[in-house]
């Protein structure tokens, strides 16, 4: 749930980067967002919540970098930079850094932490990975070069809500009214957030055109 505090870090430092405008009502919609992660999410239940210092700390990492990551995108983009070459040397980067991590924090050794035999079914899972992980990464960063970093950031709190249903239809797992509520409160800020992108976009020169779009 931690990781889903993104889109305000991201918020904040937009405004700093880009100069990008952070209203109340763009705030509101943030915390609306928020509120729907935590609900989908069931994180408003304290029994599935495992408090600890060491875990909050990451958590709240994992959003900042997430931010970072949303914030380098928007300036690659900026300077004309391809996404999909953005994504290709960001992904081969951060193998070469996790290569070394998985081998020291491998529980079966360094040998053998990456091997993973004639377990076929595991090959394929991973394969199959690469589809989801290249296209919702590359999009996400493609996106930048045409929305605000924090709209973006903020669309892509989305994905909660978009794996309920997933999970609904091919795990069984059932929605309860919480998190129908959190998937409206998400939803709900999703569209505001595209809205007011479009109405920031439109041409000043014309008060009516203006009004319209607001």
């Amino acid at each position: 749930m931690l990781v889903y505090s993104s889109p305000a870090f991201t918020a904040v430092i937009a405004r700093v980067v880009f100069g990008e405008r952070l209203g109340p009502s763009r705030l509101l919609a943030l915390a609306a967002s928020i509120a729907g992660c935590v609900l989908v999410a069931q994180a408003n239940d304290p029994a599935r919540w495992s408090l600890n210092g060491p875990g909050i700390v990451v958590g709240i990492l994992s959003a900042v970098c997430f931010a970072l990551y949303s914030t380098m995108g928007k300036l690659a983009a900026k300077r004309g930079i391809d996404p999909w070459a953005a994504t290709l040397y960001t992904f081969a980067v951060a193998a070469a850094a996790l290569l070394p991590l998985a081998w020291l924090t491998s529980a079966s050794g360094p040998s053998s932490s990456l091997l993973l035999s004639t377990r076929w079914e595991a090959w394929a899972l991973l394969l199959l990975l690469v589809v989801p992980t290249l296209g919702g990464y590359g999009l996400y960063t493609a996106s930048l070069a045409y929305l605000p970093v924090a709209t973006a950031n903020g669309i892509a709190t989305l994905e909660p809500v978009l794996t309920a249903i997933w999970a609904h239809l091919l795990l069984g797992e059932s929605l309860d009214a919480a998190q129908l509520v959190g998937g409206a409160l998400i939803l709900g800020s999703v569209v505001y957030l595209h809205h007011e992108a479009r109405a920031s976009e439109a041409p000043q020169g014309d008060g009516a055109e203006v009004s319209a779009a607001s």
